[in-house]
């Protein structure tokens, strides 16, 4: 095929598409070197960007009317309270409140959504997991936040909490199964261009330098008192930095207790005050259950094959082993509705840090309104695991006022 396309019209397509990265560090200027075939790819692939934010922000594919963009904001990546409130003051009946994410299932109020911005998910219970005081029950509905599309899709292989989807596409097509109600099934060439868009998304302009073969993005060094305290709780030994480490402060460092590089954990979300050991009242957006497995006779349960070691470990869960039956509380089961094993139960993928002032509420189930909320959770959490607080705090089983003050204002900077 002979293209006829010359390098000024290669690099205005280049630049006019926004991916000044994909030409290098010197961006736009100096390329006239390249050779048409160059250019052409550029091209092709500033193109496939381009139809890949049409579909983002404009296909139903037939559905209720969401798109994509119905609840990954331009701004966040993400949705929060706030927005959802000024959307419904401002249109009642704007795309996000369907009667699918109703707290009726019908549409008659959306209460849920207002105040937690939550979206439903039904997931099937695994064959060897079921609910101890429902066990008839082959599904479980769990309320969760929406996670930014911002820096994950480039930087994080692991797409979803429970890390279910293997690749971008296949959640790009489950989520518009799932909460679009499509009449029209995306094609494989619309779920790519998707992705590709998805990939270009960024909370700041070192995570692209850094997404496109850059230097690592810094700790920064911070400018108060308070701010330069709080940084040392970032670091690889310190209390965050043990499991927020590495260049997107997503994964375990080497002082992490259970080992580097971990990047699934658990955080406690969704316990009661009474079972974190405190009388005040703590958000429980997803009901507390008993999940049930029959220990598996190969041994590959640590919990099951350990429990006088392991138990005293997760005392928050209340684990128990009755007959063969492991069963343990939790409010989202989390990694353990993927993996079929109670071993994982509640855990998630450990997120990025990286623009988190940005994207409240936190957590999987955005039960922490602001920074502050997830610092004091931590430190409830902390004191109602003391040994598991003990290696990561240095002996200690709690976090003081001014740590706290110090890891928000810190927090912040990122």
């Amino acid at each position: 095929m002979n293209h006829t396309f010359n390098s000024h019209q290669g690099m205005f397509m280049a630049c006019l598409f926004l991916l000044i990265p994909l030409l290098g560090a010197a961006g736009c200027a100096g390329q006239e070197e390249w050779g048409s075939d160059e250019l052409v790819a550029v091209a092709a692939q500033a193109h496939r960007v381009q139809s890949g934010e049409q579909l983002f922000e404009r296909a139903t594919f037939g559905g209720n009317g969401r798109r994509c963009v119905t609840c990954h904001s331009e701004e966040t990546g993400t949705i929060s309270p706030a927005d959802v409130q000024a959307r419904y003051a401002a249109n009642p009946n704007d795309p996000l409140f369907r009667p699918i994410d109703s707290d009726d299932g019908v549409g008659d109020s959306y209460t849920r959504l207002l105040n937690e911005a939550t979206i439903r998910f039904e997931f099937p219970l695994p064959p060897n997991v079921w609910i101890y005081d429902d066990p008839a029950a082959t599904s479980v509905t769990i309320f969760r936040g929406v996670p930014s599309v911002k820096n994950s899709p480039a930087l994080d292989p692991l797409i979803t909490f429970d890390a279910r989807e293997p690749d971008l596409e296949t959640q790009a097509a489950n989520a518009i199964l799932a909460h679009f109600e499509p009449t029209v099934t995306p094609t494989r060439r619309q779920l790519e261009k998707i992705a590709d868009y998805e990939r270009t998304l960024f909370s700041s302009r070192e995570l692209r330098r850094y997404a496109h073969g850059g230097p690592e993005p810094e700790l920064p060094r911070g400018h108060t008192r308070s701010e330069k305290r709080g940084r040392k709780h970032f670091l690889p030994n310190g209390v965050c930095g043990q499991c927020h480490s590495g260049p997107m402060l997503n994964t375990s460092s080497e002082q992490f207790p259970f080992g580097a590089f971990t990047r699934i954990t658990g955080v406690l979300t969704g316990f009661s005050g009474e079972v974190l050991g405190t009388s005040e009242v703590r958000p429980t957006p997803n009901p507390m259950h008993r999940y049930a497995m029959a220990c598996p006779s190969d041994g590959s349960s640590l919990l099951c094959s350990n429990p006088d070691l392991f138990f005293p470990l997760i005392a928050v869960y209340q684990p128990r082993l009755e007959n063969g039956v492991l069963s343990m509380l939790a409010a989202d089961p989390g990694s353990a509705l993927v993996l079929g094993t109670l071993d994982v139960l509640g855990d998630g993928k450990t997120t990025s840090l990286w623009g988190i002032n940005e994207t409240a509420p936190y957590f999987h189930d955005n039960s922490a309104p602001t920074l502050e909320d997830v610092i004091h959770h931590y430190k409830l959490a902390f004191e109602a695991a003391p040994i598991l607080a003990a290696p990561i705090l240095g002996g200690r089983a709690t976090l003081t006022a001014q740590e706290q003050a110090d890891m928000v204002a810190y927090l912040k900077l990122l």
